[in-house]
Formats: C-alpha cells, sequence, structure tokens
C-alpha cells in the first residue's frame, strides 16, 4: 500500500514551495535558494525482455526501500558575508543571476547550515 503523508528527515528545515532558504557553505559564505517544488524521487530499476527493456520502480521489488524527499530549487550565484546579507537581498530583490530547476536532496539543507527566510 502507497504511503500518503511524509515526515520532514531528522534535523532538516522544514520548507514549503515558494519559500527561500538561506545556506551557510563549505566556503563560509552564504547561498540563497528559492523552492520551486517538493518532490519524491524513486530510483527506477531496468528490466530486460526478449522484446525491450522496461523500467520498475525499485520500491515495488524491494520491501525496505522509501522514496526519497527532494527540493527543486532556483540557486541564486551571489554570495554574502554574513546572513542577513542575504537577507536584505531578499527583502530588496535584489538576489542577481540564478540557475533554476535544480534537484537537492532535502537533506543538504540542515539545521546546523540552513534556515527558511522569514519576511520583517
Amino acid at each position: 500500500m502507497d504511503k500518503f503523508t511524509y515526515t520532514f528527515p531528522q534535523n532538516t528545515i522544514q520548507c514549503q514551495k515558494g519559500n527561500y532558504i538561506i545556506k551557510k557553505c563549505d566556503s563560509g559564505k552564504w547561498k540563497v535558494f528559492f523552492v520551486e517544488d517538493i518532490v519524491l524521487l524513486s530510483r527506477l530499476v531496468p528490466l530486460s525482455f526478449e522484446d525491450g527493456t522496461e523500467l520498475i520502480e525499485e520500491k515495488n521489488i524491494l520491501d525496505s526501500v522509501t522514496p526519497d524527499i527532494y527540493l527543486l530549487v532556483t540557486l541564486f550565484e551571489k554570495e554574502f558575508v554574513t546572513n542577513e546579507e542575504a537577507n536584505e537581498s531578499i527583502s530588496k530583490d535584489k538576489l542577481g543571476k540564478s540557475v533554476s530547476s535544480i534537484c537537492l536532496k532535502l537533506t543538504y539543507f540542515s539545521h546546523e547550515t540552513s534556515f527558511v527566510y522569514k519576511e520583517k
């Protein structure tokens, strides 16, 4: 039976479509992401038949597999020295160039390094 609800993985931020996320990167600088969508990704396994290959979801052949939660995000190229600068750039709509439709595992955004932007 399919699962109808999912919980956010432990130690990750809780966000929704339309949120901005501010994340401290390994370089020590801060980056801004815009959440386009929250999606489940399920691994596909090829099955070979005489007349070709078909794909089946891995969860249908292995009991313990659960799909992972991913965020489809826009990544803004600009880096910020402080999270306050990132907050200000969001509020003033001065984020600069971006790349959209990047798929990142939700666990990439931990509580230690990331937070959801809140308008003041």
